[in-house]
């Protein structure tokens, strides 16, 4: 769908028709940029075929800053198939980073899939190579890492920055996020990486709702999932944690890295007693002001879609949560019979006209055991 400002919408496109040229099917976890850098815009679609044994990642771009134009599309084929897709870019590369399965869905190793700009901007469809890298590890340790995160990159470094925060399956507490470089992304390409020490932090518990229901509201645990925000030297990202000191509660956590001596400069959390904050995404302007979306419950509230701010020159911490839309109904949908699917990925972008709208697409409960996402904007 692509709306107007005003949130008229303009044009809605069939996307099992868009990737028919190189696909007949598609499967989902859709994303798209908007490459600041080269004017264009980037799409990614998640493909697995499950009869056929056959999956990819589905990559198509405008030839131009008119997404009404022209576009160009791929399908990049994997061994495995590439689940819960982030999309990252530089001012160099676009990047995919995946979890990648089996076909029987066994879990197998996190991959960074690294396409050329240059190439693919002047390819139109024509032959495009690409680099992966794959058996991604914790620094200092054997243990693979699972939804690393490639960045959304404002301004030019020497490499592409990545994420990973601990998400124990067994409850237990991470006291560090592991800080992943990658130089010569398009020529030789070297991953390296280091451990950042901060406070312990638990997995996030699954979230209540007013009404209750049982599976409780799954939250994605620790992880980072969304893309974070690089801009002039620091490294700004989010992810949600159980409450620091209400336990079956959980948070919001903000921090942010200076890449230049990998420390954290700043970190926060959003949080109180019998709330739930899940599903938190990240978007920074020009002068370094931070917003942050997110969907709250409460025992005594549906799931709603909120966001939090922080100014360049305010104090330590985050302002207060703001409602973009009440929840307003309860929400209990089983999936395997265990889970009460909720999340995966919210969205916060900047505005690539002045850089300093912020435009969200947060999700909350409706009506009649239904989910919906509004569309915020803040400045």
């Amino acid at each position: 769908r692509i709306y107007d400002k005003q949130g008229t919408l303009v044009k809605l496109i069939n996307s099992t028709q868009f990737w028919s040229a190189i696909y007949p099917s598609q499967s989902g976890d859709p994303q798209i940029i908007y490459d600041h850098y080269a004017g264009r815009w980037v799409m990614v679609f998640m493909q697995i075929d499950d009869i056929a044994l056959q999956a990819g990642d589905l990559v198509a771009y405008s030839d131009d800053d008119d997404p009404f134009g022209t576009w160009y599309m791929y399908r990049l084929p994997n061994d495995l198939w590439g689940d819960f897709p982030q999309i990252g870019f530089d001012e160099e590369a676009i990047y995919i980073a995946t979890n990648n399965f089996t076909f029987g869905g066994d879990g197998q190793y996190a991959k960074i899939r690294i396409i050329s700009k240059a190439e693919l901007y002047s390819s139109n469809a024509g032959p495009l190579s690409y680099t992966d890298i794959w058996n991604i590890s914790i620094p200092n340790s054997g243990s693979p890492v699972w939804n690393l995160r490639p960045s959304f990159q404002y301004s030019p470094a020497d490499g592409h920055y990545f994420l990973y925060a601990g998400n124990r399956q067994d409850g237990s507490p991470t006291n560090y996020y592991s800080f992943y470089k990658l130089t010569n992304p398009t020529t030789n390409p070297v991953l390296t990486g280091v451990n950042i020490i901060v406070p312990f932090y638990y997995p996030t518990p699954r979230a209540n709702q007013l009404g209750g229901g049982s599976p409780l509201i799954e939250s994605g645990g620790s992880a980072i999932r969304n893309a974070p925000i690089f801009r002039d030297g620091f490294l700004f990202a989010t992810h949600s944690i159980r409450n620091s000191l209400y336990p079956t509660n959980s948070s919001v956590k903000y921090f942010k890295i200076d890449v230049s001596n990998n420390t954290v400069v700043e970190s926060a959390e959003l949080g109180a007693n019998g709330y739930y904050y899940i599903y938190p995404a990240i978007a920074v302007d020009k002068d370094g002001n931070v917003v942050i979306n997110f969907s709250r419950s409460a025992n005594t509230e549906y799931m709603g879609a909120y966001y939090a701010s922080r100014r360049t020159t305010d104090p330590p911490g985050l302002s207060r949560a703001f409602e973009l839309q009440p929840g307003l109904g309860n929400y209990v949908k089983t999936f395997n019979g265990t889970r009460n699917r909720w999340g995966d990925y919210m969205g916060a972008f900047l505005d690539p006209a002045d850089e300093y709208s912020f435009w969200m697409f947060t999700e909350y409960a409706s009506t009649g055991n239904n989910y919906a996402c509004v569309v915020g904007q803040v400045r």
